[in-house]
């Protein structure tokens, strides 16, 4: 059996696991839809990600104004999906769903496509994750049930394999494809964390009672925001909370942590369980710090923006650091992830404000008060958004947490030139 044939027996039969989200990957019309929905709704994660920004229904591309309102017929909660609209062909797929995974911290994501175009998938995904040099786990889960030899208007799946294994030997050769040898050996490191894992349960997680020892004031947890959630809009009573997720984290790695990272419990709705989103925070806690502080920079330009109104945290834990990485300091994004290789990825945008406000109600303590902070968000225009700098440490601009968005270059700017005299 050559590494082709073990390639195709190893995902067509890959183990279901626990992941961070369910990647639905355009194309095949709404035939990926149903599947990607029965995934959420048994628990193998929390969000769907709906990926893919081509308009041509006669190919099959349904863009997410189509596969959306599929989802959520399905099941799937509005407010628990996330649209990557920027790709225009699978590569591209894989940059823009790995650039997320890397801002959120993902360590496991599921990648759905329909049975044909799933190998393609997976070995550009790989390709891309070793270029970017980071270690998730793709996990394959094809769309079942399909049929093989129907007219789909596109093409009969059965006469697509064709044209799926032509595409992976051009862009293979190309260099644009993980070899099928290069994704054994990525299958087997998957299924060794797993062996690795159950033998050694107990270091991976820590109690809450270890964890707050270790971390001390930074440290917030269930107990630590209702002390303060008279100021806040978080749910005001304990059993609000419902089962707290395990903390994921080993004692001795929180040991590394300490006094550099906040370990915090993120939570995704109000106490009206009303979405808790960058806009209802801001509406909470004003604009104006005659008023009140801790407040929100006086803008208003993102109060449309998905990353503004739609996106929440999980009820998951997550740590971010609680200042800036020195030598990281005037450098572009691009430039960070090229060059500082242990940072685990940019915090999103929602994560910074959240964690923000609850250590100043907790400690007095302002984090980032003078700096900015790259985060994973984009507008809708695909410019990067950065938050932080509570203080101007010039005195010319009122207190607030600032959420601002660095301008790409694109067409539309040039210049118009002055002619002096």
């Amino acid at each position: 059996m050559n590494d082709k044939e073990k390639f195709l027996v190893l995902i067509s039969n890959e183990r279901l696991k626990k992941a961070d989200a369910i990647i639905l990957l355009e194309g095949d019309g709404l035939n990926r839809v149903k599947h990607t929905a029965d995934l959420y709704k048994a628990g193998w994660a929390d969000i769907a990600v709906v990926s893919g920004g081509i308009y041509t229904l006669a190919y099959g591309s349904y863009p997410s104004e189509y596969l959306v309102p599929e989802l959520i017929k399905e099941g799937v909660p509005p407010e628990r999906i996330l649209i990557e609209g920027k790709s225009q062909h699978t590569q591209e797929q894989a940059e823009e769903v790995l650039e997320l995974a890397n801002g959120r911290g993902w360590k496991k994501i599921i990648l759905v496509a329909s049975p044909h175009h799933q190998p393609r998938a997976f070995l550009t995904f790989l390709k891309v994750m070793n270029e970017k040099q980071m270690k998730i786990q793709l996990i394959n889960a094809s769309a079942r049930e399909l049929s093989w030899f129907e007219e789909t208007g596109w093409g009969k799946r059965i006469t697509l394999i064709d044209s799926e294994f032509e595409k992976i030997e051009k862009y293979g050769a190309l260099g644009q494809m993980a070899t099928f040898k290069e994704a054994i050996e990525y299958q087997q490191w998957k299924e060794s964390l797993d062996k690795e894992r159950s033998l050694d349960a107990d270091t991976n997680t820590s109690s809450a009672e270890q964890a707050r020892e270790i971390m001390g004031n930074d440290f917030i947890g269930v107990e630590e925001i209702l002390k303060v959630a008279a100021w806040t809009n978080l749910p005001k009573k304990k059993e609000e909370y419902e089962t707290i997720p395990a903390i994921p984290y080993g004692t001795d790695f929180l040991k590394t942590l300490r006094g550099e990272y906040v370990l915090i419990l993120g939570f995704p709705s109000d106490e009206n369980k009303n979405p808790l989103t960058l806009n209802a925070m801001r509406s909470f806690y004003g604009l104006e710090p005659t008023v009140k502080e801790p407040c929100f920079y006086n803008q208003d330009w993102y109060l449309n923006e998905d990353f503004a109104g739609k996106t929440t945290l999980e009820f998951k834990w997550y740590i971010i650091r609680k200042k800036v990485i020195e030598e990281t300091r005037g450098k572009r994004p691009e430039e960070i992830m090229e060059t500082i290789k242990n940072v685990r990825g940019f915090p999103s945008a929602i994560l910074t404000a959240y964690t923000f406000f609850l250590c100043y109600f907790l400690n007095k303590e302002k984090l980032w008060e003078n700096d900015f902070l790259w985060c994973s968000d984009k507008d809708g225009n695909g410019d990067r958004i950065y938050t932080g700098r509570y203080t101007d440490p010039r005195g010319i601009n009122k207190n607030g947490f600032n959420i601002h968005r660095h301008l790409s270059i694109r067409p539309v700017y040039g210049l118009a030139p002055q002619i002096r005299s």
